[in-house]
């Protein structure tokens, strides 16, 4: 071989040698990557606030943490724990969980983790909501109580009392509407908060174990008594108790109407406080949904926020270490102080510059709890059940399209449960 051609073939060698050698993977940086849903700008300072103090206290770690808004986050929440880049995730306790847990999407927690739970004196039953069969798959971050928000000033100048009753709920909603106010004052645009009505009305009327059996789907639908809901409900609407435009009003867009004197009353949960300006706040009050039949004690609404730990998270001990991290720090303290939610520890519940009696009083005495509609029914169903919900509210109010919507809502969730328009 001349020496030209041993030049080129050395050459040609030299180029492709590295790619027939054995090639090594660089190891990985040790990182953690969070995903969460944002509600509020205060409860997104408080989770960064938490986020950052960690990554200073971990500077081995590579802290990422994305936020999303609630419908997005919603609607994504299965692709992102399919993409594999979650470590932790923000979620729902309920049937949201089961949905997920079914679906191979999540773990259960170490039950090292949970002793440690337990340590940091998180309450046990809310561990257990936080549970799929014996097995903890989420670590509780926040629940709240829902119920009436009123204004104190109107009310006063009206000398009305927070009604305990229905028929009390009745007579103040008809002296409020008499003097040209609006009692009862309603965000419908996005459905959810409609959802709320249906939970309290079947509570109040038919108890709990009949309420998360039909939201289950087991058992035959009780026509008659779902029936019962929709015909309470009608009654306010009929007597035009609700704002005119709920269908155009945000979920948070309620609450003004009540410190400008426009409408009395708002049923909604307690994170709502963080949107009441502060020179407002005083005049707000807080009652529980009254009572509609004598023979069902009270069950309330506690919706419960959750961190859980996706199936493919490639850095499990960094998650366990941001969970030490929460359990041992002010950080789930913080995050419910921001948005006027409560903490899962047995410690204490945050601090509430107002309702705190009212609040406590109504977590103190009552019979039990569930989580909240569109959290207890699978995620095909929230949809048309949703839609039921809103067309009920447009008049006629037809009972009989609701019932039947929620029951074809509440059997597949694929087709749409409206009645036609």
């Amino acid at each position: 071989m001349s020496s030209r051609l041993a030049r080129l073939a050395w050459l040609v060698f030299s180029a492709i040698a590295p790619l027939l050698l054995p090639r090594t993977v660089a190891a990985e940086e040790p990182s953690l990557h969070i995903e969460f849903m944002v509600s509020s700008g205060a409860q997104r300072t408080a989770w960064v606030n938490i986020v950052d103090r960690f990554a200073a206290a971990n500077p081995d770690l590579r802290v990422t943490n994305h936020e999303s808004a609630q419908e997005p986050y919603k609607r994504d929440f299965a692709l992102k724990l399919n993409k594999g880049d979650a470590d932790l995730a923000f979620w729902f306790a309920g049937e949201r969980l089961r949905e997920m847990v079914d679906q191979g999407l999540l773990k259960p927690l170490n039950p090292e983790w949970i002793e440690r739970s337990l340590d940091a004196h998180l309450d046990r039953s809310l561990l257990e909501a936080a549970s799929v069969q014996g097995q903890a798959y989420g670590l509780p971050l926040s629940y709240y109580p829902w119920g009436f928000f009123y204004s104190k000033a109107t009310f006063k100048r009206l000398d009305l009392s927070p009604p305990a009753t229905w028929e009390e709920l009745l007579s103040v909603c008809e002296r409020l509407k008499t003097a040209h106010i609006t009692p009862i004052a309603m965000g419908g645009r996005e459905g959810w908060p409609l959802a709320a009505w249906f939970d309290y009305l079947d509570l109040r009327l038919n108890g709990k174990l009949m309420h998360q059996s039909l939201l289950r789907g087991e058992g035959a639908f009780d026509e008659a008594r779902v029936r019962q809901v929709f015909e309470a409900w009608k009654l306010l609407l009929d007597r035009g108790y609700f704002s005119p435009d709920h269908a155009s009003i945000p979920w948070d867009g309620a609450m003004p109407y009540l410190y400008h004197a426009e409408a009395g009353m708002t049923l909604m949960g307690s994170f709502i406080i963080s949107r009441i300006p502060v020179e407002k706040i005083d005049d707000i009050g807080f009652f529980r949904f009254p009572r509609l039949n004598k023979t069902v004690p009270n069950f309330e609404l506690l919706p419960l926020d959750i961190l859980v730990l996706p199936s493919r998270s490639r850095h499990p001990a960094a998650a366990r270490r941001f969970v030490e991290f929460l359990l041992n720090s002010s950080g789930i303290e913080n995050l419910n102080l921001a948005e006027h939610t409560l903490s899962p520890r047995n410690a204490g519940i945050s601090a509430y510059a107002v309702l705190d009696q009212s609040v406590q009083s109504v977590l103190a005495d009552n019979a039990g709890y569930t989580l909240f509609f569109d959290r207890d029914i699978r995620s095909a169903q929230v949809a048309p059940a949703l839609e039921t919900f809103k067309h009920f509210m447009t008049a006629p109010h037809d009972v009989d399209a609701a019932v039947e919507g929620l029951r074809r809502a509440l059997r597949n969730g694929t087709a749409s449960a409206a009645a036609p328009r």
